[in-house]
């Protein structure tokens, strides 16, 4: 464990979420001990990890991933770094290592990406009963994951025995290349992420889904001017919150429907302050507007 903390920076969390504001910065965080997490601050019920390149986690989330996994030739249960769960034997999230080799096929640096196995279950209304499943991978330093701990759901985190952090391994080449296949998705979507990432400041929170900074989130609904940009996910999602919401014509606590752009994990509604004017519908103006 050493080792791990001078190599990759150990990070105090309150549930899933970082406690300290600049965690992502390259090399503050590194050496930072897990006894130096727990006593950072009073509320730290967990610690997290940073991933990167070279040390990445996937996460399979519930019983669905656990069969994509093995039709991709990934075995759930490989014998390296696991993090496992008290309350649901089918979440778990493995750790990986990289070779500079294997780190050098990567096509478009850092990413993270994820393979949906089960669509959430909605009714009529678009209200979700059953959360979806996917197989995630996290490799950027932008993002990190819960080692030791407790979950907000009150499960505890734990590592097996033989399966703590001596046994972190290099990634197989099975694995591997699904990896690349989802780096290579990733990358198709980044120009667009990243003409708006230069633009736009996060919100705390989101006044469309609710998002906010003690959700344990690492994906952010952003605003930029009139317009606001609400993410998808499985705990915080517009339509989970408001039902089925249609281009041109649905308003959210006086926002307006804009626009849907297929993202990682569904789809980035784009929202605009609605107005209510003489003529056309203030919402199919905004669309115009969105879409030139």
């Amino acid at each position: 464990m050493d080792e791990i903390c001078l190599d990759h920076a150990l990070i105090p969390c309150r549930g899933k979420a970082p406690i300290p504001m600049n965690w992502q910065k390259p090399d503050i965080w590194l050496g930072l001990s897990p006894i130096g997490c727990l006593h950072y601050h009073p509320r730290v019920t967990a610690i997290g990890l940073r991933t990167s390149e070279a040390l990445f986690a996937l996460d399979f989330d519930g019983h669905s991933t656990h069969g994509y996994a093995l039709a991709c030739g990934i075995d759930p249960f490989a014998l390296t770094w696991t993090i496992s769960r008290t309350g649901n034997e089918w979440r778990l999230k493995q750790l990986w290592r990289t070779t500079p080799e294997q780190r050098a096929q990567l096509p478009y640096g850092p990413f993270s990406w994820k393979h949906v196995t089960q669509a959430a279950l909605k009714d009529d209304n678009g209200k979700v009963l059953k959360k979806g499943e996917a197989l995630e991978v996290f490799a950027s330093s932008s993002r990190q994951v819960i080692v030791l701990g407790r979950h907000p759901d009150g499960d505890d985190y734990y590592w097996r025995e033989g399966k703590g952090p001596e046994a972190l391994a290099v990634a197989p080449d099975a694995l591997w290349n699904w990896v690349l296949t989802m780096a290579a998705a990733a990358g198709e979507r980044r120009p667009s992420e990243r003409r708006q990432a230069s633009t736009t400041r996060r919100l705390d929170p989101c006044p469309i889904c609710g998002r906010h900074s003690r959700s344990g989130s690492a994906l952010w609904c952003s605003t930029d001017g009139d317009l606001i940009w609400c993410m998808p996910g499985v705990t915080f999602n517009a339509e989970m919150r408001h039902g089925s919401l249609r281009v041109g014509h649905s308003v959210v606590n006086g926002y307006a429907l804009v626009k849907r752009t297929l993202i990682e994990g569904g789809d980035c509604l784009t929202f605009r302050p609605h107005v209510e004017r003489m003529g056309a519908q203030p919402s199919l103006r905004a669309w115009r507007w969105i879409n030139g």
